[in-house]
């Protein structure tokens, strides 16, 4: 895949913009004002680059796969790290395609509630399957069965003691022991 393959993938997700806020030659590609995917041109030393959102297990995974996957400059959080993947073509066009589309969930799974229902829906009528008669759609187009569906894990957080302790006579909080 090259970056313009990358462009016309990220663009044809839904409510995608494209703006170069680091200069030229650099793109980034938001969804809700958010970033989810930045290219930067070929130079010297390295090849085209592309950089993703993708879950920490799922990063420890592609670097273990590709050696064109490595970790990615900026927030390396313990539940999202941003990858680089050289665009050097040892890495298959559909797994790239699935990358784009596994940032921009994660990307579109922290807007508010009504902002990622519409999105997911926009994103799921544009993957929905072909009609009867209808086998020309590209299978990058096609839904996935891995990194598309929402990753996250959600369990319930009990408060801290400390909150959940108020003294019976005066219904507060008693002071911190220091």
């Amino acid at each position: 895949m090259n970056p313009g393959d990358v462009a016309a993938h990220a663009l044809g997700l839904p409510e995608v913009s494209e703006e170069e806020p680091w200069g030229p030659h650099r793109p980034v590609y938001k969804t809700g004002g958010k970033i989810f995917a930045t290219l930067a041109a070929a130079n010297t030393s390295q090849p085209d680059r592309l950089s993703v959102k993708c879950e920490s297990a799922l990063a420890l995974h592609l670097y273990e796969q590709y050696a064109a996957v490595r970790p990615g400059y900026g927030y390396q959080g313990p539940r999202w790290h941003w990858i680089t993947v050289h665009l050097d073509g040892t890495v298959p066009d559909e797994e790239l395609a699935e990358m784009i589309i596994h940032s921009w969930q994660c990307v579109v799974d922290g807007l508010p509630r009504a902002v990622r229902d519409r999105l997911h829906r926009l994103h799921r009528d544009r993957t929905a399957p072909p009609a009867q008669g209808r086998a020309d759609r590209p299978a990058a187009l096609q839904p996935s069965d891995r990194r598309t569906s929402d990753t996250r894990s959600y369990r319930p957080v009990a408060p801290p003691p400390a909150m959940t302790m108020l003294s019976p006579a005066t219904g507060h909080r008693p002071p911190r022991d220091r």
